[in-house]
């Protein structure tokens, strides 16, 4: 133990005092905050960056006309042009794209409408023009029911649902939302941080091997001890470095917290929450960003941090572990980073499927059939049981489950890894199959 523990100081110091460590440790929230800010603005802001279209639209019985309106983005012309010259027109470019209305006896027995362009249109146009047509017919149906305006309008209805959680203890708010990010960043974080720190013990172990440096280290320690001690010690590198976004964004939060505190009379943000709006402009506005904080706030406070920091530090312990010890064993069979593809797409690929579980099935379904299998499996389970502890409330048997059985995994592989790697670090200039390294697992 004591020779592992001077290779990981080693490992650890040598990577927390570079320069770069500093810079990005500093750097990563900021940067990370910002791709999910674009992120969000992008999707908020679908339009962004689209050009407006003109587009001609062929309906001889003028069902649609003074009905299909103009917005920002797209400009209709009616027309009853011949088809085959607005086709034409829209290839030599004087309309972006043709809509041809069928002929029917009636508006309401219309359920095709043809889209003609030159190139393939987005899916959001399309939508767009989905939702128009429709809502049009659909007004129409009501007219015909004899309904006016105003009792079209009083159809529509607006329903919010509040989650709440039942349990012993009673009844509790819950946020969606918040758990839906939660999940979110954390699966981003675990994934990013396993990949990342991950090929970092590749590389480590590739380079010391590339400079015969592995050699003179071989003599004192057992292979097993290097392999432990270089996973363990860049493991502390992530570790140091999360806690350090973890400070500095409690930190912030107090910060901003303090700051809207000081410059906002709560007595006026309780007239925003109830919409009184005789207040001065300037104090209204610093009062809704404050109510926007509480409930950012609020929303937080519905989900169990303590769970899921203890979660995160187990799952990233052991998800690493398992990773790093086959990144470690495929740095250790080849001589150079250009021969490991072949050995790292059926690492990877795990990884990436457990990423994408995360983001599909598990949001939508955190308590699913999928998901649920999904986090057992060892190889996906960090990613995966790490987004469904964010909609979890308690600590509960399926959690104790995928623990037991990633405890259980990463020890046979930690064991396989270690097979592999007490024979590869000594192996020059054979590129090794995956025939080889089975057998290497059975030397002795």
């Amino acid at each position: 133990m004591h020779k592992i523990f001077l290779i990981i100081r080693r490992e650890y110091l040598t990577r927390v005092k570079k320069r770069s460590f500093i810079i990005m440790t500093i750097l990563g929230p900021v940067l990370i905050g910002a791709l999910y800010g674009v992120m969000i603005y992008l999707a908020v802001n679908s339009g962004i960056g689209e050009k407006s279209k003109v587009i001609a639209v062929h309906d001889e019985q003028g069902f649609f006309k003074d009905k299909l309106l103009n917005d920002d983005k797209i400009f209709f012309v009616f027309t009853n042009e011949n088809i085959d010259t607005l086709k034409s027109q829209v290839l030599y470019k004087k309309y972006d794209a043709l809509i041809i209305i069928p002929k029917t006896d009636s508006i309401t027995y219309i359920k095709d409408i043809d889209f003609v362009a030159e190139q393939q249109p987005g899916v959001a146009i399309i939508n767009k023009l989905e939702e128009k047509f429709e809502e049009i017919i659909t007004n129409i149906k009501m007219k015909n029911m004899n309904l006016t305006q105003a009792q079209i309008k009083a159809t529509r209805t607006s329903i919010a649902v509040y989650p709440k959680l039942v349990s012993e203890k009673g009844t509790e708010d819950a946020s969606t939302g918040s758990s839906f990010i939660g999940a979110m960043v954390l699966t981003y974080i675990i994934f990013l941080f396993i990949m990342l720190y991950g090929i970092q013990v590749m590389r480590g172990v590739i380079e010391e091997k590339t400079n015969r440096i592995v050699e003179i280290v071989i003599s004192s320690v057992k292979p097993f001890q290097l392999m432990m001690g270089k996973i363990i010690g860049i493991a502390c590198v992530a570790l140091t470095q999360f806690a350090i976004w973890i400070i500095l964004t409690i930190t912030v939060t107090g910060v901003m917290k303090s700051y809207l505190t000081s410059n906002v009379d709560m007595d006026q943000v309780e007239q925003v929450i109830k919409k009184n709006s005789h207040i001065p402009a300037d104090d209204y506005e610093k009062a809704e960003q404050m109510q926007s904080f509480m409930k950012f706030e609020k929303a937080l406070n519905t989900l169990n941090f303590p769970l899921i920091l203890f979660c995160f530090v187990f799952y990233f312990i052991t998800g690493y572990l398992l990773y790093a010890s086959l990144y470690a064993a495929i740095g250790s069979a080849v001589d150079s980073e250009t021969d490991t593809q072949q050995f790292m797409l059926p690492v990877n690929l795990p990884l990436i499927f457990s990423f994408f579980i995360a983001f599909s099935t598990v949001m939508n379904d955190p308590n699913g059939d999928m998901a649920f299998w999904a986090s057992m499996i060892p190889f996906s389970s960090p990613i995966v049981m790490m987004a469904r502890v964010s909609f979890m409330q308690s600590f509960n048997w399926e959690i104790a489950l995928s623990m037991g059985i990633m405890l259980v995994s990463f020890i046979c592989i930690v064991w396989f890894a270690a097979r592999i790697y007490r024979v590869g670090i000594l192996m020059y200039g054979k590129k090794p199959t995956f025939r080889e390294l089975g057998k290497w697992v059975f030397y002795r």
